[in-house]
């Protein structure tokens, strides 16, 4: 069973167990809800395995079931002096193990260094202060004059919140003199450290050494519930470089029935908008309530014999599908009716919900609906059709006396509790995206894993070392040709490495080792590359290298492996003007096999209708060749929600694949657990513990070992809970074993 303990990286052996199928450990394990991560069969972290991009702000649920921000810094260079600035009566900011230093000068002027925030929101600033001649200064989030400013004295341990913008402030003592500065203020867009004398004025003339020690500058939105906390720290600091930086939602929460679980990883990849312009603030004048008002955190119904409604009109597009959700909960009315405008949908379109028992009632032909649980008697109503007019629409929600019951005589008092809105095109629902006078738009997500993080041969299906002196342990280039050009050289230095030396195109260092294949038979290249300067070509096929075949162009150091198939002859060029690559380590061996299985679980959001939705995994080199894992997702022939496993070499497609319909129903959240097994004359895949029937016809796999690999690739939000590769067959009983 693939599974993961939860288990400390204090015990690698145990925890790499904990995911073995049939005897074997997989090679590679990124388990999110354990905080396990592998690769090549050893312990790594998030960052050293998964390569993430995020550009925005996006909200999460964290494990107190509160809707937070996922863990990001507005501060750039959080760790570097690049990008601060200083005013005329500071010292030149350094920087040693992480800690800046800011000293004043003898000027006599105001001492101070600033950074330009990335954020127009309410926003806490936090930095770790110690005091360097100085104990009095000023924390400020904005550049108005004091508005956003708490002052400080480290000696008296005390902070306050004079400025009028500022909403809150603390100061904690950390030990060896440090102290945690934090200050929450709205609409911040600086970050400014201020230094002042012991009588607390801000201009004066410094003694030109005085300052202060600072450390993990970081400022984050924290409106709704805050941030939730950085995994990699526990705490809310997040490293930055050149600009701001957004962390991935490890640790999204979902209830349960009972409490909030961890389930893994969220992840959307396809980006959304909120057009709802006040997603939370329904007392502005933008939503319209028509026979009820919003009063005290309620829409309550007015004592009249009408529909009870509140609603934001937007511009909707003819032909365009579009989802709503409301974030509810029960008051003195335990029934609500979300819906769509009825000129630009054709008539109703909509649906009832029981904000009581959490379930659905009277759907309305045209519209589709969902509800989920958000633990605290709050459920999020989700309305789902298709325009059919171009022309100002709105998604409403209605106050109801009972299932299919939206027009009666109201008392004045009664109501239901609106939290939350968000329309957005699409299929799905999106997470929430807050939105505060205009519309919000949450960008999309990738994960992917680096081609040499990723299992693609077995050690054990290798042939015997064709390669001569492929170290250069000789100290020199025997069992190698020199076939330099010009002044271009081949040479073997001090610490047995290769050096290619490269003036211009007439000038080129390379060589030549004469091999011999078999053709039709696979092999595999290894080679370490030292340098990081020069371009390197590794060629075969021919004995004339501009000939040859090009396996693959490198520069960045590392080690690199290609598989590929040929008669005769291995190249080494530089390819780069006036460098010199440096390689070594260079082994030429036979694939005596090429097999692969995956397993991955988590939970899926998608609706009928898109063919493949969502795309489980993508392991693609081009349009042709590729390993593929889909929810299969069509109405003829029906096949909603069945898993789809599939490999391709140059175009020859073959694909195992459930049918009539499949093991997963369109829905918010449905679990899923799947697991496949690849090979150069089989495919076969595994959902929820059983095995389907292997495709035998294949007569190879494609060649994937300088592709990165995805995760969640296409389709709707998608939780990743567990994902796992081994570079060996399982056969059908360990996917079963795998997916179960």
């Amino acid at each position: 069973m693939f599974i993961g303990l939860g288990l400390s990286l204090t015990a690698i052996g145990r925890a790499l167990d904990a995911y073995a199928i049939a005897g074997f450990s997989p090679k590679l394990v990124f388990a999110p809800t354990a905080d396990v991560y592998r690769t090549g069969g050893s312990a790594s972290t998030f960052a050293g395995m998964i390569d993430y991009t995020g550009a925005s702000n996006k909200t999460m649920v964290d494990s107190d079931g509160v809707l937070k921000w996922a863990p990001h810094n507005t501060v750039t260079y959080s760790e570097a002096t690049t990008g601060w600035a200083t005013f005329a009566g500071v010292n030149p900011l350094t920087i040693t193990d992480g800690v800046f230093t800011v000293e004043e000068t003898t000027d006599n002027s105001g001492h101070a260094v600033s950074t330009t925030l990335l954020l127009s929101a309410q926003t806490t600033g936090v930095i770790e202060i110690k005091a360097n001649g100085r104990t009095k200064g000023g924390f400020d989030l904005g550049t108005a004059s004091g508005t956003y400013r708490a002052n400080f004295d480290l000696s008296a341990e005390t902070i306050d919140t004079a400025g009028s913008a500022v909403i809150s402030s603390s100061i904690t003592a950390l030990g060896d003199g440090w102290y945690r500065l934090s200050m929450t203020a709205t609409n911040s867009n600086t970050f400014r450290i201020t230094i002042k004398n012991d009588a607390g004025l801000i201009s004066y003339t410094g003694d030109g050494a005085s300052g202060f020690l600072f450390r993990l500058p970081h400022a984050y939105r924290s409106d709704l519930g805050g941030m939730a906390d950085n995994p990699d720290t526990g705490n809310s600091y997040v490293p930055t470089t050149s600009a701001a930086r957004y962390l991935s939602r490890r640790g999204h929460h979902v209830w349960n029935g009972s409490e909030w679980v961890n389930a893994g990883m969220l992840v959307e990849p396809t980006a959304a908008t909120n057009l709802v312009t006040y997603s939370e603030d329904f007392t502005n004048a933008a939503w319209t309530k028509t026979d009820a008002s919003f009063t005290g955190g309620k829409l309550i119904e007015e004592a009249t014999t009408a529909e009870h409604l509140l609603l934001n009109a937007v511009n909707i597009v003819a032909g365009t599908i579009y989802t709503a959700f409301y974030d509810l909960e029960a008051a003195e009315r335990t029934w609500a009716y979300v819906h769509f405008g009825v000129a630009a949908f054709s008539g109703a379109k909509g649906a009832y919900f029981n904000l009581s028992s959490g379930t659905i009632g009277t759907v309305d032909a045209g519209a589709s609906a969902a509800i989920v649980n958000l633990g605290g008697g709050v459920f999020r109503c989700i309305v789902t059709a298709t325009a059919t007019d171009t022309r100002s629409g709105a998604a409403r929600v209605s106050i109801a006396q009972s299932d299919g019951v939206r027009n009666y005589a109201g008392d004045g008092t009664s109501g239901i509790i609106p939290h939350r809105a968000q329309l957005e095109v699409g299929s799905v629902p999106s997470s929430y995206i807050p939105t505060a006078g205009s519309t919000a738009t949450r960008a999309a997500e990738t994960v992917s894993i680096a081609a040499a993080k990723v299992p693609f041969i077995n050690p054990d299906n290798l042939g015997a070392e064709l390669v001569t002196n492929g170290d250069f342990a000789t100290g020199d280039l025997t069992g190698w040709a020199d076939i330099s050009v010009g002044t271009g050289t081949a040479t073997v230095n001090g610490s047995d490495q290769l050096e290619l030396y490269r003036l211009d195109v007439s000038n080129r260092g390379r060589i030549m080792q004469d091999i011999t294949f078999t053709t039709g038979t696979q092999y595999v290249v290894n080679f370490t590359k030292v340098d990081s300067s020069a371009s390197v070509q590794c060629k075969a096929g021919s004995v004339d290298p501009d000939a040859a075949t090009n396996l693959g162009q490198i520069t960045a150091a590392g080690q690199y492996s290609f598989i590929f198939s040929s008669t005769r002859y291995l190249h080494f060029l530089n390819v780069s003007n006036g460098t010199t690559a440096v390689i070594d380590n260079i082994s030429v061996r036979e694939v005596t096999a090429l097999e692969l299985s995956i397993a991955m679980r988590g939970r899926m959001t998608y609706a009928q209708g898109n063919i493949y939705n969502p795309t489980f995994i993508s392991w693609a080199s081009d349009g042709a060749n590729y390993i593929l894992v889909r929810n299969r997702n069509t109405l003829t022939p029906l096949r909603t929600g069945a898993a789809a496993f599939q490999q391709a070499v140059s175009g020859v497609i073959d694909v195992v694949e459930e049918v009539l319909p499949g093991s997963y129903s369109p829905g918010i959240n449905v679990p899923f657990s799947i697991a496949s097994r690849h090979g150069s004359t089989f495919i076969n895949g595994a959902v929820d513990g059983t095995a389907l029937t292997a495709d035998l016809t294949p007569t190879s796999l494609p060649n994937l070992s300088a592709t990165p690999l995805s995760l969640a690739q296409s389709g709707g939000p998608m939780i990743i809970e567990e994902f796992a590769m081994w570079d060996v067959d399982l056969g059908d009983a360990g996917i079963e074993e795998a997916s179960s």
